[in-house]
C-alpha cells in the first residue's frame, strides 16, 4: 500500500440477494482527511464461500466494483460469507449471514404532489407493517424518453460547408440514472394493521426527466437490524461518495475484520438479503395537466449568426444545422448562412443513447 492509501480506511460494501444475477461487492478507501477524490482497491481477490461448500468467484469489472463471474442467488437455510484479499497481501472477512425472511412485495405509486414551493412527482413505496420484516434498504435506477426538439435531414459534415444527410436516430433517445443516497425505512413502529408510504424520488414537473415518458425501477432489500443501522450511519457520518473523516470512521461497526490485524480500523458490512422489485411507467399528463408542460422550445432558440460565429460554436459542439433560410425567414433570427440551434435540440444523443433499453414500453 503506498504512503497516500497508508493512512486510508478500507471500506467493504456487499449485498448479495435471492436474485439470480452477477451479484456484486464494492471496495473503497476513506481518507486521509484531506482527500477530495473517492479512491478505490483494486485487484483485489474476491469471493463468497456458502456453508454447503460453494465459492462464488468475484472479479473486477470496473474501478473498485467486482462483480461475480457467475449469476447466483441466495438461498435460504445456508449462510454465507465474504472474504477479500487485497493486491498487497491483506485478507479480509466478514461473519457468517443467514438471509433475512421474505417480506411482502413491493408496490410502488406515482402521484402528483404539490407543497409550498413546487409541484412535482412523487414516487412511493407502499410497505404493510404486517411483514415479517421491518427494515429496508431501496435502490432504483430511473429512465426517460428523451425527444428532440427540432427534427433535421441535414447536419453539418467535415466542413461547415459541407452538408450531409442525417442516417442515424437523433430524434428519439433515452437515458438513466441509478440512485446515489442510501435510502432506508424502519416499520419497527408501526401498528400492525397499518401501511406506510416511503418516498423514493420526487421529481418537479418542469424537469425534462417528466417530458415524455418516464420509468422507474425500484429494487427493495430486506435486511437485518443490524444491517440498518450500519447503513444508517454510513450514510450520517458521509461528507461525499466513499470520503469520511477518520474520526468518524471509528463509530461505525460492522461484520468485517482484517485476518492479518484484527485491531485495524474497518468499515463494511456483508448481508445477505431478499429482494422485491417493481417497475412503473408514466407520461406527463398522466399526473400534470398539459398546458403545465413547459415549452419545448424554451432553451432551443433558432438563430442564424454570422458565419465566423457559427465555426466558432460548431468546433466548440456547442450547435448543429437545423436549415438553410429562407427569403421569407424570420429576419429576428439574424442575417446569417444557416439556421441552427443548441445541439441537444436537433440531436438528442447529447443527451441520451438512440438505442430503445429491452424493457421499455409504451
Amino acid at each position: 500500500m503506498s504512503s497516500e492509501t497508508s493512512e486510508a480506511t478500507m471500506v467493504i460494501e456487499s449485498v448479495i440477494t435471492d436474485e439470480l444475477k452477477h451479484q456484486q461487492v464494492k471496495l473503497s478507501l476513506a481518507g486521509p482527511l484531506n482527500s477530495e477524490e473517492p479512491m478505490f482497491e483494486t485487484n483485489a481477490s474476491v469471493n463468497v464461500f456458502s456453508s454447503t461448500g460453494e465459492i462464488y468467484t468475484f472479479q473486477e469489472d470496473s474501478v473498485g466494483y467486482y462483480s461475480s463471474i457467475d449469476q447466483f442467488r441466495a438461498e435460504a437455510n445456508q449462510s454465507y460469507y465474504l472474504e477479500v484479499q487485497t493486491n498487497d497481501g491483506r485478507t479480509y472477512r466478514s461473519t457468517d449471514r443467514q438471509m433475512v425472511e421474505t417480506s411482502a412485495p413491493i408496490q410502488i405509486v406515482a402521484q402528483r404532489q404539490e407543497n409550498e414551493e413546487q409541484v412535482g412527482a412523487a414516487i412511493y413505496t407502499i410497505n404493510n407493517s404486517g411483514s415479517e420484516n421491518r427494515y429496508y434498504k431501496y435502490t432504483f435506477e430511473e429512465t426517460y424518453k428523451i425527444e428532440a426538439t427540432y427534427v433535421a435531414s441535414l447536419k453539418f459534415g467535415n466542413s461547415l460547408l459541407d452538408l450531409v444527410p442525417v442516417e442515424e436516430e437523433q430524434r428519439i433517445c433515452y437515458a438513466s440514472n441509478r440512485s446515489q443516497e442510501i435510502l432506508l425505512n424502519n416499520f419497527e413502529y408501526l401498528e400492525n394493521d397499518s401501511t406506510n408510504q416511503f418516498l423514493i424520488q420526487f421529481i418537479p414537473n418542469n424537469d425534462r426527466r417528466l417530458f415524455e415518458r418516464y420509468s422507474i425501477y425500484v429494487d427493495r432489500l430486506s435486511i437485518s437490524p443490524d444491517a440498518y443501522r450500519f447503513f444508517r450511519i454510513l450514510r450520517e457520518s458521509s461528507i461525499a461518495e466513499n470520503i469520511f473523516s477518520q474520526r468518524q470512521l471509528g463509530f461505525i461497526e460492522g461484520n468485517i475484520a482484517s485476518v492479518n490485524e484484527p485491531d485495524e480500523n474497518v468499515v463494511g458490512f456483508f448481508e445477505v438479503a431478499s429482494h422485491s422489485s417493481q417497475r412503473i411507467f408514466f407520461n406527463y399528463t398522466d399526473l400534470f395537466d398539459a398546458s403545465e408542460r413547459p415549452s419545448v422550445f424554451e432553451g432551443c432558440e433558432v438563430t442564424r449568426p454570422p458565419f465566423t460565429e457559427v465555426v466558432s460554436d460548431y468546433e466548440n459542439g456547442q450547435i448543429q444545422f437545423l436549415s438553410t433560410p429562407t427569403e421569407d425567414g424570420n429576419p429576428d433570427e439574424g442575417d446569417g448562412p444557416y439556421r441552427v440551434v443548441p445541439i441537444e435540440c436537433v440531436d438528442c444523443r447529447e443527451l441520451g443513447s438512440n438505442e430503445q433499453p429491452d424493457f421499455w414500453i409504451e
